[in-house]
């Protein structure tokens, strides 16, 4: 899979692309439950539905090169910045970053989907 990160306002040129590995948890969904015991035994579960801003993405990063990293770098430093895979384009911000090597690794928190 393919992807791009940039920041939301402003960016001076083509960001890099990125090759995201297989393995890459880019769809998984959570909802905002929660369950507290009562005192006969059983459960109150409270459920506030799925909101994508409970989302976090992320993305194993196959061959970054080290300009791509350096651009990288600086992307994640904006706050916050847009992530477009092929099922989305979300807004949020980087939440941390590895970009060393073959395990180059990167987290994102969205905010929003925008499309």
């Amino acid at each position: 899979m393919i992807g791009y990160l940039t920041p939301r306002d402003y960016w001076w040129g083509i960001p890099p692309v990125l090759d995201i590995a297989p393995s890459s948890d880019t769809r998984t969904r959570t909802r905002r439950i929660s369950r507290s015991p009562t005192l006969d035994g059983g459960a109150v579960v409270n459920d506030g539905g799925y909101s994508e801003s409970d989302r976090t993405i992320t993305l194993g990063l196959r061959n970054v090169s080290r300009a791509d990293a350096a651009a990288l770098e600086i992307i994640a430093a904006f706050a916050p910045c847009r992530l477009s895979l092929d099922h989305g384009l979300y807004e949020g911000y980087v939440q941390s970053h590895s970009l060393t090597g073959a395990t180059s690794r990167l987290v994102f928190w969205v905010y929003q989907r925008i499309a």
